[in-house]
């Protein structure tokens, strides 16, 4: 059972449930950026969610639940959204 349990964690890494939430100025950021970076790193989005004022000038955020890998270098996936236009603040919470 260990050696399959091995060879299943290689075919199938273990991955993490975790809300990505993402702060923005103005418009809402493209959702195909987004999705391009997430894929980049295996990350699923299991449901989005976005809060926005009425006002077109104020910040908003976008809620994701993902599935990510447990081993994913988050730094980096940080640093690739905060290149995104209008993008503020990212935070990954549990």
């Amino acid at each position: 059972l260990s050696v399959m349990n091995a060879f299943e964690l290689r075919i199938f890494p273990a991955r993490q449930n975790k809300f990505l939430v993402i702060y923005f100025n103005g418009e809402y950021p493209q959702m195909t950026e987004i999705t391009g970076i997430l894929n980049k790193y295996s990350i699923s989005v299991l449901s989005t969610n976005i809060r926005k004022s009425k006002r077109s000038d104020s910040n908003g955020k976008l809620i994701l639940l993902i599935t990510m890998p447990k081993n994913m270098n988050v730094r980096k996936l940080s640093d690739d959204l905060q290149t995104l236009e209008r993008v503020n603040k990212i935070t990954l919470k549990e």
